[in-house]
């Protein structure tokens, strides 16, 4: 289904900051883990794109999504401060692991809904004790900009005036739009040359008739000649 992943990411790139390409290069780096914590193709593509668009690059974005969905779906192997920052934001690990087997997508925004909801001074703290140091900057952003990656997902699930999602086909049409972008560029500049040797051929065509004239009575004058005088055409033939 690599046409329908690839409608995905042109939809995300055409309506959020991150690039088509940056998204496509996260992708590469999360892709065995997202499998592995039951995210579809489009849904990985939607987090990546989310890190992406609050400015995180692909590579920073791939660890970063690689750390916080291994770290979530392990919940019940993490140490205590683990497990105390997850009853802190007022879930366990056993819980959170039955969540991520029955919809891992929603398992997460949940997931980051519970510690947006913490006070703004404890979120960073329990991001610490969940993800450790390198981790937790990251996915404080993310929670930060909880809205952007809803949003990346809805965009993704809205349907269009056909009932089927409104991003299947998107390379298709941005190719046609291109494609007739083009033709339409060509069509003009024939149409200019057309116009442009229509005015240079007004100008040269009284000079062309005055060349053609002269030039038709030398060669009546020298054909005259020739007429008249067969034995020096012979030598200069032979010559």
């Amino acid at each position: 289904e690599i046409d329908k992943l690839g409608d995905a990411v042109n939809h995300l790139s055409n309506n959020f900051p991150a690039k088509a390409g940056d998204i496509v290069n996260a992708l590469s780096r999360v892709g065995g883990v997202a499998v592995q914590f039951g995210l579809a193709e489009t849904q990985a593509a939607a987090l990546s794109n989310a890190f992406i668009s609050l400015g995180r690059r692909p590579e920073v974005a791939g660890t970063a999504i690689n750390g916080m969905l291994t770290k979530l779906m392990t919940a019940e192997k993490q140490g205590k401060k683990f497990q105390a920052a997850l009853e802190g934001i007022g879930t366990d690990a056993k819980t959170l692991k039955k969540s991520i087997s029955e919809n891992a997508e929603q398992a997460l925004v949940d997931f980051l809904h519970k510690v947006e909801k913490l006070p703004k001074a404890d979120q960073m703290g329990a991001l610490v004790d969940l993800f450790g140091l390198e981790y937790a900057d990251d996915v404080a952003a993310l929670v930060g900009g909880l809205d952007t990656y809803k949003q990346s997902l809805e965009s993704l699930k809205k349907a269009g005036k056909d009932g089927k999602a409104e991003f299947l086909g998107s390379m298709e049409k941005e190719f046609a739009a291109r494609s007739a972008t083009t033709e339409n560029g060509l069509t003009l500049m024939k149409n200019s040359w057309a116009e442009f040797m229509t005015v240079i051929g007004d100008r040269l065509l009284p000079i062309i008739n005055q060349v053609s004239s002269a030039l038709a009575g030398l060669i009546h004058s020298a054909t005259d000649w020739a007429a008249k005088n067969p034995a020096i055409i012979d030598m200069i033939i032979e010559f």
